[in-house]
């Protein structure tokens, strides 16, 4: 049971741990990307793509880590990262 006392996190602090857990997150993403491509048996003829899916990853994490200011933007600061990280997955999958 929660303490009435104790003081919760205020929305913007909650806003600004999300960013950077996105940060995190994506980050994890692009540094494992281009790391499968050093697994022995993987297919690299594409590797052109899979590395770009990779910059835009560690992009994105630097922005969120970095510059983002989650109060000062809208709901697609949030929205259009995770959509387009549908198709970051389906490109890998096909490539």
């Amino acid at each position: 049971m929660a303490n009435p006392k104790q003081r919760g996190i205020e929305v913007d602090e909650e806003q600004m741990l999300a960013a950077r857990l996105a940060g995190v997150l994506f980050m994890t993403a692009g540094v494992s990307i281009a790391l499968l491509l050093l697994l022995p048996g993987v297919e690299d003829s594409h590797w052109e793509v899979i590395l770009g899916i990779a910059v835009a990853c560690v992009a994105w994490s630097a922005f969120c880590l970095l510059l983002a200011r989650p109060e000062q933007h809208g709901a697609w600061f949030w929205h259009v990262p995770a959509t387009l990280s549908i198709f970051m997955i389906a490109g890998e999958i096909a490539t």
